[in-house]
């Protein structure tokens, strides 16, 4: 598929060798994104209908759990001042603590519904609004 930029980031948390993995695709359009994930984008398509959010870049991430650490590396946590890529100094690092499952689960209780949407296993947004 062309037009989509698949983006794989690797952050040291903590220790050493501890890293969490996590993915995101992000789509030119919804027609893009229904070539690339039909069956997500149906269920996607029927829950919040047709407008012009179609012509949008499309933010799919995989698993819940991709979205929550996107959120606390890239998203609003970072932009709040969060910095987990620092030196704590021996220090615990707060993430390696941290339940990105049920912290994943809890960010989707109470996000703006009119910009994400979660199947109960991927995530996906649009910057535009349903």
């Amino acid at each position: 598929m062309s037009g989509y930029i698949v983006t794989q980031q690797k952050k040291l948390l903590g220790g050493i060798n501890m890293y969490y993995d996590y993915d995101y695709k992000i789509y030119d359009n919804y027609e893009e994104f229904k070539q690339d994930r039909p069956d997500i984008s149906k269920k996607l398509l029927a829950d919040v209908g047709e407008s012009d959010w179609m012509n949008d870049q499309i933010y799919f991430y995989p698993t819940i759990e991709d979205y929550a650490i996107y959120e606390l590396y890239e998203g609003w946590y970072a932009g709040v001042g969060l910095d987990f890529d620092k030196d704590f100094r021996g220090a615990p690092n707060p993430l390696d603590y941290i339940d990105i499952e049920a912290f994943g689960n809890a960010l989707t209780r109470t996000w703006d519904e009119s910009m994400y949407w979660t199947d109960g296993e991927c995530v996906v947004s649009t910057s535009c609004g349903w």
